[in-house]
């Protein structure tokens, strides 16, 4: 049950990392195709 927890955190923070880099992908191209 702690091993799961601990994976479960895990998964959570991968996919808070993965969505942190498709906004910062999606803001830093985003300015360039509006201009």
């Amino acid at each position: 049950m702690k091993s799961f927890r601990k994976n479960k955190i895990k998964l959570g923070f991968l996919i808070l990392l993965i969505n942190n880099n498709l906004n910062i992908k999606s803001y830093s191209t985003g300015p360039k195709y509006t201009h």
